[in-house]
C-alpha cells in the first residue's frame, strides 16, 4: 500500500506524516495477526495434549486403580462401601456434565 502511495505522489501538506503512520498501522496489523495465529495453534494443541492425557488415564490408570481397590475391598468390607459410594458420586457428576454441556 505505501508503495503505491508513493508511486502516486500529490502535494498534499502532511502526506509524508500520514502514510508514515498508515505504514506503522499495516505493521501493527500483521504482528497481531501472526501474534492471534500463533494463540489459535497453541490452543489447539494444548487441547490435543489433553485430549490424548484424558484417554491415556481413563484406559490405563483407572482401570488400574479400579483393580486395586476391589482387592483392597475384598480385605476390608468398610472400603468396599466407600468405593461403591465414591463410584456413583462420580456417575452423578458425568451425566451432570454431560447434560450441562448438550447444546
Amino acid at each position: 500500500m505505501g508503495d503505491f502511495l508513493r508511486a502516486h505522489k500529490t502535494d498534499g501538506v502532511g502526506e509524508g506524516l500520514g502514510l508514515a503512520k498508515l505504514e506503522e498501522l499495516v505493521q501493527r496489523g500483521e504482528v497481531l495477526a501472526s501474534q492471534q495465529r500463533s494463540g489459535i495453534v497453541a490452543n489447539r494443541s494444548s487441547t490435543k495434549r489433553r485430549r490424548n492425557l484424558r484417554r491415556a488415564l481413563q484406559s490405563k490408570l483407572l482401570l488400574y486403580l479400579r483393580a486395586v481397590g476391589a482387592v483392597a475391598a475384598k480385605e476390608n468390607a468398610e472400603l468396599a462401601r466407600r468405593m461403591l459410594a465414591n463410584k456413583n458420586d462420580v456417575e452423578r457428576s458425568r451425566r451432570a456434565n454431560a447434560s450441562s454441556t448438550v447444546v
